[in-house]
Order: structure tokens, then C-alpha cells, then sequence
């Protein structure tokens, strides 16, 4: 299994970090206006933008093209939580969650099973934005498609976790929760 810090050497998380670093102001979170077309064009199909509203409520602001396809979701509106496996709730939790209220950056690895039966091996970072009408910040994200993965029996919906999800925290200049840097466990089917 992969190392997580192995996955921010990918050019495309390289590139992706990299441009969400630009987009600051000296240490400071760069705003969501800051987040452009024209800094991010390269990664505008496979990134995403979350909105907290609650502990266990996450939802897309914006998304990307490539994810809005491959999620095959017609109401874009729907809880992050809700296509959690149960088993991974708890950890996913704290690490949402630790994401917004340390102001910290993260990267997450986990399998997406379609509800056709197809499924996909992801890695995800995500990154804090601040927001003109919310103190909470938003969570900038790029998604990128380790590999597809055997065809399963159809599901009811689309899950994330079944096998697992593991996430670390990144620090960006605000540390990390200090209760801890690695969630989950992680297998791939």
C-alpha cells in the first residue's frame, strides 16, 4: 500500500498545491475569489468546493466537470455523508471536520463504488478557502483517479468507504488537530 504522503509528489497534486499557494496572501487562506479560472484552469474539471453545514454535513458548492460525470448525480446538492460506508462515518468526521476547524490542508484515499457496479481507487486533496459570507472556510479540492478497479455486483447507490478510507492532515502554517494526523484504515478491494 502507498505511503499518503507519496501521493502529493503526483504532478497533478504537485500542481494543484502549488497554485492554491499562489492564490494567498503571505501565510494568510486565500479567498474563495482568489481561487481563478485562469491560476486553476489545469485542474478545473476534477476539482471540487465543499460547504459545511454541520458536523456530518458537507456539500458541493462547485464541482468539476470530470467528478460531476463520474458521480452520474443529477442533484448536486447531496451530503458527502450520505454515501459514506458506516463503518467509516466516525473517522470521516474528524477529519472533515478537522480540516475546517484547524484551517488545515488534507489528503484522503479511498474506493468509490458506482451503483452500476463499477468502482474507482481516488485520492483527494482538499484545502481551506475563505468565504465573503461565512466565518466557516470552504474546502478546495482536486480528485484524482488512481485506477479503476473489478467490476462488483450493483449497489443501491454510490458508496464511499466500504473497504475503508484513510485520510492525513496537512500543514499548511496553522498545524494540525492535535489529537490526531492519520484516520482510518484503508484497503483496496
Amino acid at each position: 500500500m502507498t505511503e499518503m504522503s507519496a501521493y502529493l509528489d503526483f504532478r497533478l497534486i504537485q500542481g494543484f498545491l502549488q497554485a492554491w499557494e499562489l492564490s494567498r496572501s503571505g501565510s494568510k487562506l486565500p479567498w474563495r475569489c482568489d481561487i481563478s479560472l485562469k491560476r486553476f484552469s489545469s485542474f478545473v474539471s476534477e476539482m471540487v468546493i465543499y460547504e459545511r453545514f454541520g458536523r456530518r454535513d458537507f456539500r458541493y458548492r462547485q464541482i468539476g466537470e470530470q467528478v460531476k460525470d463520474r458521480l452520474k448525480w443529477k442533484d448536486l446538492s447531496v451530503n458527502i455523508f450520505s454515501v459514506l460506508h458506516p463503518d467509516v462515518l466516525e473517522s470521516s468526521e474528524v477529519w472533515w471536520n478537522g480540516l475546517v476547524d484547524q484551517r488545515c490542508g488534507g489528503i484522503k484515499e479511498f474506493v468509490i463504488e458506482y451503483a452500476n457496479g463499477a468502482s474507482t481507487h481516488m485520492v483527494s486533496v482538499l484545502l481551506p478557502v475563505l468565504s465573503k459570507v461565512s466565518d466557516v472556510p470552504l474546502l478546495v479540492g482536486i480528485n484524482v483517479k488512481i485506477s479503476d478497479l473489478r467490476r462488483a455486483l450493483p449497489t443501491a447507490q454510490t458508496l464511499v468507504g466500504r473497504t475503508g478510507a484513510r485520510g492525513l492532515f496537512l500543514d499548511i502554517g496553522n498545524g494540525t488537530p492535535n489529537e490526531l494526523v492519520e484516520v482510518g484504515q484503508f484497503s483496496l478491494p
